[in-house]
């Protein structure tokens, strides 16, 4: 069973990282209990504070992802599974970030407000009633936020059908997955109006990079059904349905210890030691 690491915000020059070998689960968090279309954070007209007193009040769960209201910030990270030889670790790093862009209110005991405003509009404020970030969805009938499975924050309206949602996935992967055609990596963290970076491996058969919607790297596999893989040796390719390898990252073998971040396109070894394996060239560098 997966640990529950307890999540402070540490911010490096790469990003927030927390690394720890899995043990028991601890017990959960006063979130709402898990439904079928996800974890609700709020309904219309409510909201919820960060507390320094109680974290974990304001900490909502589904899957490997928590939506957290830390201070003066609101995120959304993903816990992924590195294989060690002493056990499996855990990785966490922000998948979504909202907070105050200008830096004027910058406090993390701060006891910010996330509120679902009863026209709709999600919003983020410092304790001084300051805006830090909103969805801009007044009267699109938002009525439910949660947290889902894939990563995403969404806002349904009263009939069930999503008016808004955070647009980020899964960032991180562990050796031996895959990206099937239509699937994603993405992250969004740097700022509020950061564009999203994604890496999908399109229906066609061709991978690729996005800074936004601008094309910043692809692989010009052009086969219908090809498949993206992270192999046991810390190795990305496209695959072909005949098995075929069309693209290949490196010849270079790579520690099992690995994980893929969509955030710089590169690959680091976490385990057993932290060092960088691989890294797209041409790709900015976010620092978050």
């Amino acid at each position: 069973m997966k640990g529950r690491l307890w999540r402070s915000r540490v911010l490096t020059a790469a990003c927030a990282v927390a690394l720890a070998l899995v043990g028991s689960a601890a017990a959960g968090n006063t979130a709402e209990a898990a439904t079928a279309t996800g974890t609700t954070v709020l309904k219309a007209c409510h909201h919820v504070t960060h507390l320094e007193r109680d974290p974990t009040h304001s900490l909502f769960d589904a899957g490997d992802f928590t939506l957290q209201l830390n201070g003066d910030l609101l995120g959304i990270d993903q816990a992924t599974t590195v294989p060690g030889s002493k056990g499996s670790y855990s990785v966490q790093l922000w998948t979504w970030v909202r907070t105050d862009p200008h830096g004027v209110h910058k406090n993390y005991r701060d006891a910010t407000v996330l509120s679902l405003s009863c026209t709709g509009d999600i919003t983020l404020r410092h304790s001084t009633g300051a805006l830090l970030w909103h969805s801009k969805t007044s009267g699109l009938g938002g009525k439910r936020l949660a947290l889902l499975p894939s990563g995403i924050l969404a806002l349904y309206d009263a009939s069930g059908h999503i008016v808004w949602r955070s647009g980020t996935t899964a960032r991180l992967m562990a050796t031996d997955h895959r990206l099937w055609p239509g699937q994603s990596l993405s992250a969004s963290t740097a700022d509020n109006t950061s564009v999203n970076r994604k890496l999908l491996m399109q229906p066609n058969g061709n991978l690729v990079y996005l800074w936004g919607s601008k094309v910043l790297w692809q692989s010009h596999t052009h086969v219908s059904g090809s498949h993206f893989t992270f192999t046991k040796n810390a190795q990305l390719g496209v695959v072909s349905p005949s098995g075929h390898v069309l693209w290949r990252s490196t010849s270079r073998i790579g520690p099992r210890g690995s994980l893929l971040d969509v955030e710089n396109m590169r690959i680091t070894e976490y385990y057993p030691k932290q060092a960088l394996v691989w890294q797209l060239s041409g790709v900015p560098w976010i620092v978050f």
